[in-house]
């Protein structure tokens, strides 16, 4: 799925984004009766793994989705980074831009691409302020198995 987002943070909401993916999550998941109480979603007692990708899947266009996705299940600890990272690109990026999941699967490696309609001076400067303010002190905890680049349109 994914979509493309327009503006600057204060304009477009990010998390009126995530709410609204998540929102939509409840259309992929169906109630499941739960004893005598039918008000419970099956996602509740889900694997958050699982809710994270779903998440994901609504917030990003995934590349080679199967292997993707097979990838984000074996490193699982880049789920929070990604969706971390989602916040963080909408607080530094101007005008609009889309966000993509490749898999280099010769690399072992998971390529979070910003593709920015901006002219490249200001596309790289707004990569290289979420790099020094968010990525440098987050990189670490993806465990050598994801970067974030820039895709100029």
């Amino acid at each position: 799925m994914g979509f493309s987002v327009s503006s600057g943070w204060e304009d477009n909401g990010a998390f009126s984004h995530i709410s609204n993916a998540i929102t939509s999550l409840r259309e992929v998941f169906t109630f499941k009766p739960s004893g005598s109480d039918f008000n419970v979603f099956s996602w509740e007692n889900s694997d958050p793994s699982q809710i994270a990708i779903k998440l994901i899947d609504q917030l990003f266009f995934i590349d080679s989705y199967y292997e993707t996705i097979t990838f984000l299940k074996s490193n699982h600890h880049l789920l929070s980074i990604i969706l971390s990272a989602y916040l963080e690109i909408q607080k530094r990026f101007e005008g609009s831009f889309s966000l993509k999941l490749e898999l280099d699967s010769e690399e072992d490696m998971l390529y979070l691409l910003i593709i920015s309609n901006n002219d490249s001076d200001t596309a790289y400067k707004n990569l290289d302020t979420l790099d020094q303010e968010w990525w440098i002190h987050n990189v670490n905890k993806s465990k050598g198995k994801m970067n974030i680049d820039l895709e100029l349109e």
